[in-house]
């Protein structure tokens, strides 16, 4: 959702003020209401003390999201525009802001260009957008609720496991809608993108912790808890129930994680080590006990699956005699597949 979107430029002393507010007006759609567009200018010294004027327009509201979506097809009207903003998105991003510029002698013209100059029309959009800050803020009012005793109970679970429930689930929420912000941005022309979709390794979540966000880092599989007396680590308040106490990463890869949200992730990773080792030793145990346990069968010539006194254990191996080794998904035969291929042979 978006708040506010503000244009800006300067007016040197030797501009004409009147073609200055035509550049800036190609990046207005027409139907909007003049009187819902706010419009300031301020008289004020340059670097060298020359006389400058910088002009502000905002809109907002329902004409924002219009005008948006008109400076988004002036972008899109030149491949140039879209390479430019792909390349360093990340920089023109700072919570929830987007930053760019266009080269305001072109836009006088009636042309939009997207340049990192000094003589430009700065645009600065506002979102508001149920991200990591708006969340947290979510968190902090769940924690204020379990404090007064308001919290609405989950059903089989006490007041502490209903709110650490809560807790979860808002934190889970951001950092999907974070990944899903990343995914929309990075599109099919993203190498890491594109082996997720066609599963070739990876998936979207992988995506979302190297762009966007982290997320929550548990133990267990709750909230990590465990630490010094009263609090995880000695760089929060003592009883502190909020996110970023508790193990909440908001950054990502890319942009480099705090020494809090290092720790908190090495916690997590920790575990997922011990478990991978655990479970590769059980797993390896329990096949061992198998084959030890099913050496002694075989599969008759008569399709009968035989011990080794020749006592039937089945009438047909696996109750419907299919070979798992050349079985295609648990079926014998897959007829849509064989269809497909026929397809593909002959419609070349």
């Amino acid at each position: 959702m978006l708040n506010s979107i503000k244009l800006s430029a300067i007016v040197h002393a030797t501009e004409d003020e009147d073609k200055v507010l035509e550049a800036i007006e190609l990046f207005i759609q027409e139907d909007v209401d003049e009187e819902k567009i706010n419009l300031e200018v301020v008289e004020t010294q340059g670097y060298f003390g020359n006389p400058i004027k910088i002009i502000n327009v905002s809109v907002e509201g329902k004409n924002a999201d219009k005008t948006f979506k008109h400076i988004m097809d002036l972008i899109k009207s030149n491949e140039r525009n879209l390479n430019k903003l792909k390349k360093d998105l990340h920089l023109r991003v700072e919570d929830n802001k987007f930053y760019v510029r266009f080269d305001k002698q072109r836009a006088y013209l009636g042309e939009c260009r997207v340049i990192d100059g000094d003589d430009v029309v700065r645009a600065v959009f506002n979102f508001k957008i149920f991200g990591k800050k708006n969340k947290e803020e979510k968190v902090k009012e769940i924690v204020e609720g379990y404090e007064r005793g308001e919290l609405e109970l989950l059903p089989g679970l006490n007041l502490e496991d209903s709110r650490e429930a809560y807790i979860s689930n808002v934190l889970r929420e951001a950092r999907d809608k974070a990944g899903a912000i990343a995914e929309r941005y990075l599109g099919l022309d993203n190498h890491a993108v594109i082996m997720a979709v066609t599963g070739a390794r990876g998936n979207i979540l992988n995506i979302t912790q190297m762009a966007a966000c982290l997320g929550q880092q548990s133990v267990r599989g709750k909230r990590i808890f465990r630490g010094y007396r009263g609090r995880v680590l000695p760089h929060f308040e003592k009883g502190s129930s909020d996110a970023r106490s508790h193990g909440f990463v908001r950054s990502s890869y890319k942009k480099g994680l705090s020494p809090t949200e290092f720790f908190f992730h090495a916690m997590g990773g920790r575990e997922g080590l011990v478990d991978q080792a655990v479970r590769t030793a059980q797993s390896g145990y329990m096949q061992r006990r198998l084959i030890n346990a099913l050496q002694d069968l075989k599969t008759e010539y008569d399709g009968t699956v035989r011990d080794s006194r020749g006592i039937i254990v089945q009438f047909k191996y696996g109750e419907d005699g299919v070979d798992p080794m050349l079985a295609d998904r648990g079926k014998a035969v897959n007829i849509d597949r064989i269809i497909d291929k026929v397809k593909m042979k002959y419609n070349k």
